[in-house]
């Protein structure tokens, strides 16, 4: 089934049974794509708290690349064949996952995290 606006989404009922009391998504700005998004839903559907580093890239996003060649050139592309919208659309113009609480970073990671994010 492939959703084109917001009027055909079906909210499910929640049942909080389904989900443990204490959950924690962490994310960094190395949080990108499906991961985002995951993310996004967690949050959005308050099913997380999110803790960690802004992701990278805004909650609404394209994706699912489909692979193409120009015929003549053999000069190859990739174009998005959808558009991901977050649950909560009162943040669709964020231009990034808000978090809940800061995490430190991994010594290791923390100067190509700060050069990559800055």
């Amino acid at each position: 089934m492939q959703i084109t606006s917001r009027r055909e989404i079906v909210r499910n009922k929640r049942k909080p049974i389904c989900f443990p009391p204490h959950i924690l998504c962490r994310v960094s700005c190395h949080t990108f794509s499906s991961a985002r998004t995951f993310a996004v839903t967690l949050k959005d559907n308050g099913i997380a708290r999110i803790i960690g580093t802004e992701t990278g890239g805004k909650p609404n996003s394209y994706g699912m690349p489909r692979k193409f060649a120009m015929p003549a050139s053999k000069l190859r592309f990739r174009v998005s064949t959808s558009y991901f919208m977050r649950p909560d659309a009162s943040k669709d113009d964020a231009l990034t996952l808000a978090i809940d609480a800061i995490h430190p970073k991994p010594a290791c990671q923390a100067a190509e995290c700060e050069e990559k994010c800055t």
